[in-house]
């Protein structure tokens, strides 16, 4: 075959040549080219299929830390303490906009005091905050006790297993975060989850200061995790463990680090790393997947997830990245607290993608009469949080934990 190449014509050997080399050149792009840094999400799964009215959208992995410290030009502003050594702090610096910081702490989740337009009405709650200079110095962590209320319940071990340390105390919901009996529900109410707390501190004091509740779920390998969760506990907010798990796409898998939960992992190790986590993360009374496309469509890894979450009293939410997962109804067999996303708010962070989103939460209100939304702490997400929800519309943002779920309800 080589003596026929080097016998066919110059033009001929030429192009069989530059079509080899660029062959060769775009696998080698493809393969060690690194994700863009404007990627700010890894699109995991699209849904299998929508509803007959359009309710659902598809769905992704939650954007990996790397990317969104990247894509939004964060830079280091102090040194922090990490538990782990292979962990690098990943500090950020948002100048935009920045709500003023109540440090007082609240038995109950307090309607943020921002400081008011000269324009806006007196009747609006929701007002644009000042805007400060990029040097902000740091929030000095409010350290609060654990409750001394919580029952400690034994969890089983592996047969044969040395068993896990539980050095972390089981955490019972408060009596103000119970879920509401249906009876005296609101017929139509909003949940908002906000994912991936952790790295931005001062996205974290605009979402304290928000005139409504939201939900915040801290990842327990981000670098101001644990002065995070005391802040969101402080504040009188849901606190929930934002637990890295297992994703379908290669993708997603190479950005794995020591905090995922992993489908090849035994009873034991997920016990112990679900109980490193929480040490990271204090205080947090439930826990949603980060990613996890692949490890929520395995029942046995997610059975042992949730005897874990009964066992601390914990609830868990499923952020639905795989339209195949088993998460709620293995949490609805084990007697769990669950609930189920059903809208992600910024898949895209385009003002008309937002308030798309958003059209399609309202329209499964009016379907379902509960329904719940998850976004990230991005800039353009934490505007239209501030701006864009219209105050008749904010009015029906209720806690997340007033509507969980069990195999009964």
């Amino acid at each position: 075959m080589l003596v026929r190449f080097f016998d066919a014509p110059r033009w001929v050997q030429a192009v069989v040549a530059c079509t080899f080399s660029l062959v060769f050149t775009l696998l080698t792009f493809w393969v060690l080219i690194p994700d863009s840094p404007d990627q700010v999400a890894v699109v995991d799964d699209i849904q299998a299929q929508a509803d007959s009215e359009a309710l659902s959208q598809p769905m992704f992995e939650d954007f990996s830390a790397d990317a969104y410290i990247a894509s939004h030009h964060l830079e280091i502003v102090e040194p922090v303490n990490i538990v782990e050594p292979h962990e690098q702090p990943k500090a950020s610096s948002v100048t935009q906009h920045v709500a003023e910081v109540q440090t007082t702490p609240s038995a109950q989740p307090r309607v943020g005091r921002l400081t008011a337009a000269k324009d806006v009405e007196k009747s609006v709650a929701l007002v644009e905050p000042k805007r400060l200079s990029p040097a902000l110095p740091s929030t000095e962590v409010l350290n609060k006790e654990p409750s001394e209320k919580s029952v400690e319940v034994a969890r089983l071990e592996p047969v044969g297993r040395v068993p896990a340390p539980l050095t972390s105390p089981p955490i019972s919901l408060p009596p103000s975060a119970s879920s509401l009996p249906e009876s005296v529900r609101p017929t139509r109410a909003i949940s908002i989850l906000i994912d991936d707390v952790g790295y931005d501190k001062q996205a974290l004091e605009i979402l304290l200061n928000l005139p409504f509740p939201v939900a915040l779920a801290v990842l327990p390998q981000a670098p101001f995790a644990t002065e995070s969760a005391e802040k969101v506990f402080n504040s009188g907010r849901v606190l929930m463990l934002h637990m890295p798990m297992e994703p379908e796409r290669a993708a997603g898998r190479i950005k794995m680090d020591d905090y995922f939960l992993r489908a090849d992992m035994k009873e034991y190790e997920v016990h112990r790393l679900v109980d490193k986590a929480l040490q990271r993360v204090p205080h947090a009374i439930g826990m949603n997947n980060h990613m996890g496309s692949l490890l929520t469509t395995m029942n046995q890894p997610m059975q042992w997830v949730m005897d874990d979450m009964l066992s601390r009293k914990m609830f868990f939410v499923d952020s639905r990245t795989s339209a195949a997962t088993v998460a709620a109804d293995i949490a609805a067999q084990e007697g769990l607290r669950y609930a189920s996303r059903n809208v992600f708010l910024d898949h895209s962070v385009k003002k008309q993608d937002l308030q798309l989103a958003w059209q399609r939460l309202m329209s499964c209100v009016e379907k379902q009469g509960h329904c719940i939304i998850i976004g990230h702490p991005h800039k353009e997400t934490l505007d239209f949080l501030l701006h864009d929800i219209p105050v008749e519309q904010q009015q029906l943002v209720q806690p997340l934990t007033n509507f969980l779920q069990t195999a009964h309800s």
